[in-house]
């Protein structure tokens, strides 16, 4: 016996929902960032919600305050691997 490939178009549409909030997440978060780039806490999010995300770690980094990149977040994220770069 055969199975048939039922396709569901409500599927499609809740993971471009999906999509869609995970984007709005990522970029309140990194807003977040941004508006208290002055405390620790800027760290902590970055590190903790951008972990597999290289690029967003370094720019987030380099935005910091000097007496931020002291904190224990800060340096755990100066510690991750810069994003490889293309090649050409």
């Amino acid at each position: 016996m055969l199975l048939k490939c039922i396709c569901y178009p409500e599927a499609d549409s809740l993971k471009k929902a999906l999509n869609r909030l995970q984007n709005k997440r990522q970029l309140y978060m990194l807003n977040f960032i941004f508006q208290n780039k002055d405390k620790t806490v800027a760290a902590y999010v970055a590190m903790t919600n951008f972990y597999d995300n290289t690029k967003a770690l370094d720019t987030v980094y380099k935005i910091l305050p000097d007496e931020q990149k002291q904190s224990v977040y800060a340096k755990e994220i100066n510690k991750i691997p810069p994003y490889p770069k293309a090649q050409k």
